[in-house]
């Protein structure tokens, strides 16, 4: 779908030029080809929020915060702190009259660092460096008027992709199926674990999934996972083997291997490239102001 195209292009230009961090939350059945084609959107790529989701309490905190945040929502656009002192501007994802979602503008830190510190007290290893990914949030909050106006585009090309796509490719399975891997792609599931949450047999999962989203079971986990990783690589401190385990991977080497197989360089080449490129923009723009 071109709509599709746009709604991606347009998020990484947002990103890319404005240094927003944004996050799709389809909470309604939908129709299947927005969740494969949107996917690595559907996921706070920012490093504290990864970090934070890689223990389990918390996980499901966040899952809680995502509840309430729809639910909220549908009075309309607000501003809000979650429980571990993100703040994140939420709009609302509308089918004609009904929410089926929503926007999240997140990655601030504001003023919510007791949040972080009752985290980091609550962590099982890593408190430090929880706090030194919270530290790297954008302080401060963006002026709202101008999100208002810069979203607005975005919310109107989503519901039309909603409206494009039809009513017709909706299937709750497939929803839910969807919402479980990306709820919980960090943690050590298998297949076969999947079929029995779901009460289907292992062809009839594995064949459904890949018929309507093009890709198998674990490769969709292994491309959320590798989405996961960028982001840490890119923002955070934490050396390789704890990248991969904060991702769910046991293992640093195989978690290398992965990486390298979707992205064709290895997770320390892809973290020096885009430190590099960082620092390239960061120069150009010092020279456009001065």
């Amino acid at each position: 779908m071109e709509i599709i195209s746009a709604v991606k292009n347009y998020i990484e230009y947002l990103e890319k030029n404005h240094g927003l961090c944004i996050s799709l939350h389809p909470m309604e059945p939908e129709p299947v080809i927005l969740f494969s084609e949107l996917f690595t959107f559907n996921i706070h790529r920012i490093p504290y929020c990864v970090f934070v989701k890689s223990f389990e309490p918390f996980k499901k905190k966040c899952l809680e915060c995502q509840r309430k945040a729809y639910h909220k929502v549908m009075s309309g656009a607000f501003c809000g702190e979650c429980f571990a002192g993100v703040y994140e501007f939420v709009y609302p994802i509308r089918r004609v009259s009904r929410v089926i979602g929503f926007i999240s503008v997140s990655g601030y830190r504001g003023g919510g660092r007791y949040k972080a510190l009752s985290a980091a007290e609550k962590f099982p290893s890593g408190g430090e460096a929880l706090l030194g990914a919270y530290e790297k949030l954008k302080a401060g909050l963006p002026d709202r008027s101008f999100l208002d106006t810069v979203i607005a585009p975005l919310r109107l090309m989503l519901e039309l992709a909603y409206l494009e796509a039809g009513e017709g490719e909706t299937g709750d399975l497939d929803k839910r199926l969807l919402a479980y891997l990306r709820e919980n792609h960090n943690g050590n599931i298998s297949i076969d674990d999947i079929c029995r949450h779901f009460g289907y047999s292992r062809s009839y999962i594995s064949h459904r999934f890949s018929e309507k989203n093009g890709m198998g079971i674990k490769e969709y986990i292994i491309r959320l996972k590798i989405e996961d990783a960028k982001a840490l690589l890119v923002n955070s401190q934490l050396n390789i083997t704890e990248v991969a385990g904060a991702v769910g991977c046991a293992d640093s080497n195989r978690f290398s291997q992965l990486f390298k197989s979707r992205t064709g360089i290895s997770p320390r080449k892809y973290r020096r490239a885009a430190v590099e490129k960082n620092r390239r923009f960061n120069s150009m723009m010092s020279a456009r102001k001065k």
